[in-house]
């Protein structure tokens, strides 16, 4: 096996290199000196149907070897598993952190997160340089929904970090949140009842994961949540082997809640968990009372500082729309078809298994329930299902090593729930380039921020990282921080949240000197009709409205970016844009 698994990959490196691996290996020492440019389709990688082929073969070789590696040889001990998942996970995540979430703009290398991620940056940001928890000075808006990652954004921007490494402190803390959850995860599925063959297969999917790679590397919060979700199941086994309830073990959960602002739901279905399996109820209702003191101040202080219950983003992906009920399905159902044999196995661990399993099945039934009723997510990759997916895999782990009669059996059927996942190969290397959109981006904000006054009002629907490294005020075309956008009716018929709701009349109104807009013109007739409809409306809409054709349409700034940025007729701006250069990537 060894040596047909070695020419495998070896075939497949070689006919894949044209399209994905030089991405990342021949062009590394190259990409930290600057001058490759990738392509500006987001970075992503033209692969072959061959090169696709041969990277599952490889992919399943490589299930193989880590399978051996995670501890299904018998004799191994606990600890070997988790080090080579620390060691695997390391290896995968840390060249795109270093290479592929920066790049050199004048000189200097420049690190970012995904560009939600970097809203709640501009935040922290503010926060630390004692604006207030703002997106814009002196306007009070909740944006953001990531309470103690932005926090944690802020404690980093607090240290002086300049604004051009925070991004990689960031993504470095991921990192490691990321390898102590393998421990964890490891003595989750003991407390569950599983063996070596169910602690391996649950350490290679989540280590080959896709979207837990994705959202890690990109800054997101998921990967805490997903850490103390994890952290709060073992403390509450372990408690309900004690059968009493320990302290820390609500703190946790009371963590868990402070996250993110849907996290509520998680944290409150832990708590019943918690309840539910440990004998001495009394005790543990009255540590749940206690621990609930610091959220429920927290939700006091947020609602008095922004005056409103919700999060403005809350209202914007959920208030005065009808079909978020059918976009919150098809996400859920898409979240299972995409993991199918995993869930399908978790499903059977958890109806004919323990109290505990019963329970840890629970808790991913109601939180893909409430998933649903939110409305989904705008994204791919199931971001606010990350925290679940350890989950899923620990039981559909105990799943198969249950119920599967021989070790061959187990062996195909972990092989075929991993090779029909989401992972990270085939196509890592597409996944480890930088976005050429992000790319753009700083390139915009580097220019806003060197050709533009301090102040310059910019409208613009990315709303992070132009954000972040331009020193302008913002205008959010799409709402997130915008209160009249977020509490209005979708304009368009788009199903993503956040993606569906604008007014560009409100927007112009503010007057911004500078309109960012989703198109490089010149653009045809047929072109903007054609981006007028859909999840991406607004990017051609903007073209049709009638107040940006008379003050802003006929003045481009003169740079050539993937978007184009229009100077309105109303701003000072106008006569020094002629004159603007772009801070063009090295």
């Amino acid at each position: 096996m060894a040596a047909a698994g070695g020419a495998l990959v070896v075939i497949g490196a070689a006919v894949a290199a044209v399209d994905r691996v030089h991405v990342v290996v021949l062009r590394g020492v190259d990409a930290w000196n600057g001058p490759y440019v990738p392509p500006q389709s987001a970075g992503l990688v033209r692969t072959g149907l061959a090169s696709e082929i041969v990277a599952v073969g490889a992919l399943a070789v490589l299930v193989a070897l880590l399978w051996r590696a995670a501890g299904a040889v018998a004799g191994w001990t606990r600890a070997r598993p988790a080090a080579t998942a620390v060691a695997v996970l390391t290896a995968l995540w840390l060249p795109t952190i270093v290479l592929g979430r920066s790049a050199i703009f004048g000189g200097r290398r420049y690190w970012w997160l995904g560009d939600d991620a970097m809203i709640a940056m501009r935040y922290a940001r503010n926060w630390a340089d004692g604006l207030g928890l703002v997106w814009n000075e002196g306007e009070r808006v909740e944006g953001y929904t990531n309470f103690l990652w932005t926090a944690f954004m802020a404690a980093v921007h607090a240290a002086a970090v300049p604004d051009r490494l925070t991004s990689l402190v960031v993504l470095l803390a991921n990192l490691l949140i990321a390898a102590a959850t393998i421990p964890y995860l490891v003595r989750m599925v003991r407390l569950l009842g599983g063996g070596g063959f169910a602690v391996g297969m649950t350490l290679v999917a989540f280590v080959l994961s896709k979207p837990i790679f994705v959202w890690g590397v990109s800054g997101f919060e998921a990967t805490l949540l997903g850490l103390l979700v994890v952290v709060a199941l073992v403390r509450i086994l372990e408690d309900a082997d004690r059968g009493r309830a320990a302290p820390t073990t609500v703190v946790i959960i009371a963590a868990v809640s402070l996250v993110r602002a849907d996290a509520l739901v998680l944290a409150a279905l832990l708590y019943v968990v918690l309840v539910w399996l440990v004998p001495d109820r009394r005790r543990t209702v009255a540590l749940i009372a206690l621990s609930v003191v610091v959220p429920l101040a927290y939700h006091v202080a947020r609602i008095a500082y922004y005056g409103d219950v919700l999060p403005n983003t809350a209202v914007l992906k959920t208030s005065h729309w009808g079909g978020r009920y059918e976009a919150g399905v098809v996400y859920a159902v898409d979240f299972v078809r995409r993991h199918v044999v995993f869930v399908g196995l978790a499903v059977l661990a958890a109806a004919a298994g323990t109290a505990a399993r019963r329970a840890a099945g629970a808790v991913v039934a109601a939180s893909i329930v409430y998933a649903v009723a939110a409305g989904g997510d705008a994204f791919s990759d199931f971001r606010f299902f990350v925290p679940l997916l350890p989950i899923v895999f620990a039981l559909a782990a105990l799943a198969t090593e249950q119920l599967a009669a021989t070790a061959a059996v187990r062996g195909g059927v972990a092989a075929v729930a991993i090779l029909t996942m989401p992972t990270v190969v085939p196509g890592y290397a597409a996944l480890a380039a930088p976005s050429g959109f992000d790319v753009g981006n700083v390139e915009i904000a580097l220019t806003l921020d060197h050709e533009a006054p301090a102040g310059t009002a910019v409208a613009d629907f990315w709303a992070g990282t132009v954000f972040y490294f331009a020193d302008v005020r913002g205008i959010d075309l799409l709402g997130k921080t915008d209160p009249v956008i977020a509490d209005q009716r979708p304009r368009s018929d788009g199903m993503l949240p956040g993606h569906n709701k604008f007014d560009f009349e409100h927007s112009l109104s503010l007057r911004p000197d500078v309109v960012v807009a989703n198109l490089a013109v010149p653009v045809t007739e047929g072109e903007l009709a054609r981006r007028s409809v859909g999840p991406y409306a607004f990017t051609g809409l903007l073209f049709e409205n009638e107040t940006f054709r008379r003050h802003c349409l006929a003045q481009p700034v003169p740079v050539a970016t993937w978007r184009t940025m229009f100077v309105c007729d109303w701003s000072p701006l106008q006569p020094a844009v002629d004159d603007w250069r772009l801070v063009r990537r090295s």
